[in-house]
């Protein structure tokens, strides 16, 4: 079940609660407005007879938009051609409007207060459509708020509702910062963009804040332990305590030290402890010249810009106690482009955390394929690796793991460890 996301709590059962019925952050109807011709490209790299590279901006696909768009500055619109998306559309990561979306729609309630109770604002909320786009996604729905690291949890919303179409957060596709704001994109299918109504004209949206179904608790101890119990107590339920009643994956809004209080834990879960702290498909990029050899992803701990290869998530929600840590990294690197052995350098970033070498157990490496299925072409104890941790005057914290001599099995002149340019590979962290 799920604690009560507002209202009574209680250390124990509150008593009866009617949260059994769907609440609501925004429930309206709005004028969806419509826009066409509205293009997306990225950069992909071709590579010459020569194997000599080059940089090509191609079109990803020009889309029919319909929906609300407040439009304008940064942190206005996640829609502008000064805005890049996080999508893995394009070699180089670099998908981005050619131009403004600019004020669509009218009516809608865009303001407040989530489960948290911090003041959001959605800026954007539209579908996107071209049958026959030829390398974006040929239908997807965008959600945007204002602001950038906005959380991605339930206490932000759970649901979004277009029309008839409902989408659950915990399936979007894709989640990133852009332009000022922090987007969800939903990759979805022609009959979903029939169901959510396109076109112009009056559309409901809600965004929701429980969908209901059935009474949640109202009581702590109900819901992670200690219920029979008589002496239970707040402080046992930190987050990855000795008590062993709140797992330390549970919802960061519950502390692991420190000032406690029941508003910690509306709308959170006593989920079972996942299996994988992370993991997600990837495609190699490739570096250093002729017969390639770093390859994978990476994206500088610095900058956050994507400079190899590409991922579907590099948000982990849960690493070390933290939360929306961001994986920059799988690299494989040889010193020549014959060698048969190589480093495999992995890193995490968040701006919060003091990094420490510590978060994970074990990385495991799929090579040639975009599942986890069968044995892993890698299993890398951390221990095992080579730690640094990195710094800048508390504006980012980063983590790197190295682990030496590594065998190549791709190894020929254009084959390093993970893989040519545009290879799947597949990696989880436990």
């Amino acid at each position: 079940m799920t604690i009560v996301s507002s209202g009574t709590l209680a250390l124990q059962d509150a008593g009866t609660n009617s949260s059994g019925s769907a609440t609501y952050f925004i429930n309206d109807t709005f004028t969806a407005g419509q826009a066409t011709n509205k293009q997306v490209e990225g950069d992909f790299i071709e590579v010459d007879e020569e194997e000599n590279e080059e940089t090509v901006t191609e079109e990803l696909g020009t889309y029919t938009v319909n929906g609300f768009n407040t439009g304008g500055a940064s942190g206005t619109t996640s829609w502008d051609a000064s805005a890049q998306w996080d999508a893995p559309w394009d070699d180089e990561n670099a998908v981005t409007p050619t131009t403004d979306l600019g004020s669509l729609g009218s009516g809608l309630t865009t303001t407040y207060t989530d489960g948290s109770s911090t003041s959001r604002t959605v800026r954007t909320v539209v579908i996107a459509s071209d049958a026959g786009a030829p390398y974006g996604a040929p239908y997807f729905v965008m959600l945007a708020l204002a602001g950038t690291s906005v959380p991605d949890t339930n206490n932000t919303f759970t649901q979004i509702v277009y029309g008839g179409l409902t989408l659950n957060r915990s399936g979007a596709d894709h989640v990133f910062n852009t332009y000022g704001c922090t987007v969800w994109i939903w990759e979805v299918t022609a009959s979903s963009i029939t169901s959510a109504g396109a076109g112009t004209g009056t559309r409901t949206f809600q965004l929701v804040n429980n969908p209901g179904g059935g009474a949640d608790n109202n009581g702590i101890a109900e819901e992670f332990g200690g219920a029979d119990s008589s002496n239970v107590a707040l402080s046992d339920y930190y987050r990855g305590a000795d008590a062993n009643l709140v797992a330390i994956t549970a919802s960061s809004n519950i502390p692991t030290s420190g000032e406690i209080k029941f508003s910690d834990f509306y709308g959170t879960s006593n989920v079972v402890v996942p299996s994988n702290i992370h993991a997600t498909s990837m495609t190699s990029g490739t570096s250093g010249g002729y017969g390639y050899v770093n390859a994978g992803y990476l994206r500088s701990l610095q900058t956050e810009l994507v400079t190899q290869g590409t991922v579907s998530d590099h948000t982990i929600t849960s690493f070390d106690g933290g939360s929306n840590f961001l994986f920059m990294s799988i690299i494989g690197s040889t010193t020549n482009s014959t060698a048969t052995t190589g480093n495999i350098d992995f890193s995490v970033k968040d701006s919060g955390t003091a990094p420490s070498n510590s978060g994970f157990t074990t990385l495991k490496i799929w090579l040639g394929q975009g599942s986890g299925s069968g044995t892993p072409s890698f299993t890398l104890s951390r221990t095992a690796a080579t730690y640094t941790g990195y710094t800048q005057s508390g504006i980012y914290g980063g983590r790197s793991w190295r682990w030496t001599s590594q065998s190549n099995p791709n190894q020929s002149a254009f084959h390093p460890l993970t893989g040519v340019n545009g290879t799947s590979f597949y990696m989880e962290i436990t």
